[in-house]
């Protein structure tokens, strides 16, 4: 309930569509103070003195948009606290010398205020009053470019995801492209299968790949469908792939092909291969990724360009909601991946 009430009030100071609702009530606040101030008795109005309330309407309306739009973002907003304060203060002993003409001449039989403590209760009032709407308004500035700021950092998130999902995309199409290059010199047949096969993982690029997120289940076929073109050019090559859990949970897409990518590419024994595994537990995921290391391979290569992009991609997808751990020695190389919060939108 504190939520929903808290979003309305946010929408209602910071929101441009409320404009008008926002002015209609600090207009009905300031007739009720007008009003109040020329009513003689409890019970009685007099009718008389309707031009005067209007007239000191009209005054508090002068301080109040004066401020709102002249002083507090021309003045107050540039850092001149002093001069706004000069001002503002100019304006109110304006509005209560009006208010003391309008006010001279109708009081009948009653006790007068001393005109330096009426001055001073008035101008403290009506100080009181304008610092009220003017901390709302500095209130509803900040929540303004609070938002700014997070449509900013929300669109440049995007961007960059684009960018860093095109430069692994290019990637990944190359080698599988000049894969089915080797294959078509070889065996016709089984070219013409791979690029069906490839035909396939660009289908599911364009349509889902562009997308935020897809099942796993899906990206879990087109890693398959990757390896097996893989298989399809090395026979001695073999996968292995073991899934367990919520195989419909929710990710980005093409998430895990750099890690596989860069498993095949630097995976050229004779007897390669590439085992991954997915398990998803509890709103969690976890996946890895092992190959055997080449006896050409040096210890520690980590894939270069295609896994300093990944990290960076999650980096910004899950902040610290995960862990990305690498191991390296000389008979294997294996990546594990633990993502323990997802924010799907």
């Amino acid at each position: 309930m504190l939520k929903r009430i808290d979003a309305f009030l946010l929408t209602i100071m910071s929101s441009g569509k409320h404009r008008v609702y926002r002015h209609l009530i600090l207009m009905g606040v300031v007739l009720l103070i007008s009003m109040n101030v020329f009513w003689d008795e409890p019970t009685v109005f007099l009718p008389h003195r309707v031009w005067s309330a209007l007239v000191y309407f009209l005054l508090l309306c002068v301080l109040i948009y004066s401020n709102m739009y002249g002083l507090v973002p021309k003045v107050l907003m540039r850092g001149r606290s002093r001069l706004y304060l000069g001002f503002v203060s100019l304006i109110i002993l304006a509005v209560l010398l009006g208010v003391g003409l309008l006010q001279q001449g109708e009081t009948a039989n009653r006790i007068a205020t001393p005109p330096l403590i009426g001055l001073l209760s008035g101008f403290f009032a009506l100080g009181l009053f304008i610092v009220g709407l003017t901390t709302l308004q500095l209130i509803k500035y900040r929540m303004q470019d609070a938002t700014r700021i997070a449509d900013l950092k929300k669109v440049t998130m995007r961007i960059e995801l684009a960018q860093l999902q095109d430069q692994i995309n290019p990637h990944f199409l190359f080698n599988v492209l000049n894969n089915a290059n080797i294959l078509a010199s070889e065996n016709s047949r089984q070219s013409r299968d791979m690029l069906l096969n490839l035909a396939d993982l660009l289908h599911y690029q364009i349509r889902e790949g562009q997308g935020d997120w897809v099942r796993l289940s899906e990206d879990i076929a087109f890693l398959e469908d990757y390896l097996a073109l893989e298989k399809t050019r090395r026979d001695s090559f073999r996968y292995s792939i073991h899934s367990a859990g919520d195989m419909e949970m929710r990710i980005p897409p093409l998430l895990f092909i750099p890690f596989v990518e860069n498993a095949v590419k630097h995976n050229i024994n004779e007897n390669g291969s590439v085992d991954l595994s997915f398990l998803s537990e509890g709103g969690k995921l976890l996946f890895s990724c092992r190959n055997p290391v080449a006896s050409s391979s040096q210890s520690g290569d980590s894939g270069g360009l295609g896994l300093a992009n990944v990290k960076r991609r999650l980096d910004l997808l899950f902040g610290a909601h995960y862990q990305l751990q690498i191991t390296s020695n000389e008979k294997y190389f294996e990546i594990k991946l633990a993502i323990q919060k997802w924010t799907v939108s």
